[in-house]
């Protein structure tokens, strides 16, 4: 049996509740183009998560130092990303009035 290999990763944090199926497809048809070995999003001023990123950056992503995360392989290698608008991505729950405020929203 052929071993089946990983091509990319995409990752994502959990916090981004407008985070849809249809920006994640947008990504991977990106990613497919294969002009660009990493996909990230732009919301605000920030490039960052969700991110999607080619094998060639498991090791790098394996030896991240976690108070960055990946954000440093995504602005140290800007010339291989391309960039997915996520408008409400800057949009994250991190307190209880955060949440207060999704739910208004969604009101």
């Amino acid at each position: 049996m052929k071993e089946k290999s990983i091509d990319a990763v995409l990752l994502c944090v959990c916090d981004q509740p407008y985070l849809t199926a249809a920006l994640l497809r947008r990504m991977v048809k990106r990613f497919a183009a294969g002009r660009h070995s990493i996909v990230a999003c732009r919301y605000g001023d920030v490039v960052g998560v969700p991110a999607l990123f080619d094998r060639k950056w498991f090791a790098a992503l394996l030896n991240l130092d976690p108070s960055h995360g990946a954000k440093n392989i995504i602005k140290q290698n800007f010339a291989d990303v391309a960039v997915a608008a996520f408008p409400k991505g800057n949009f994250d729950i991190d307190t209880e009035k955060d949440y207060t405020r999704l739910m208004q929203d969604a009101s």
